[in-house]
């Protein structure tokens, strides 16, 4: 049996990042000449980075669903879409700083931290089949 001299301690482990069940949350596909984006409007946070690693997403509307290959685009090609992006969702929020009528240039500073993706279809949408409310399950007795 081997035995490890006193003091010695296990190097330390990079922390590791996973989650047991798949998270969802709401996103806004930005359509552009048959082009579909993905815009990170929080900036760099753990959902942006597991993308980003991971190069695909499962992005869910209504009863279908679909997997995609993301990829991060340059900033010059990322700031038109952020300017889409901003003019469908409303009036810039706090962490935006360029405004909606501001020129182009200004969203392509604004890309490093609020990343764009390109998004492409992996497999065809698949529709879902509806779920019964519990109220509707039949009683089996």
């Amino acid at each position: 049996m081997a035995t490890r001299p006193t003091g010695a301690e296990d190097p330390p482990r990079p922390a590791r990042r996973f989650h047991a069940a798949p998270r969802t949350m709401p996103v806004t596909l930005v359509v552009q000449d048959r082009h579909r984006w993905l815009v990170a409007p929080d900036g760099q946070v753990a959902r942006v980075h597991n993308a980003r690693a991971a190069g695909r997403v499962h992005l869910r509307r209504g009863l279908v669903d679909e997997d995609c290959a993301v990829r991060e685009v340059d900033p010059h090609e990322a700031g038109p879409t952020l300017t889409a992006y901003l003019a469908m969702t409303g009036p810039p929020r706090a962490d935006v700083h360029a405004h909606e009528d501001a020129p182009v240039e200004e969203f392509v500073a604004e890309t490093a931290a609020h990343p764009v993706f390109h998004v492409t279809s992996l497999t065809p949408p698949t529709p879902r089949p509806p779920q019964q409310s519990a109220s509707r399950v039949a009683d089996p007795s």
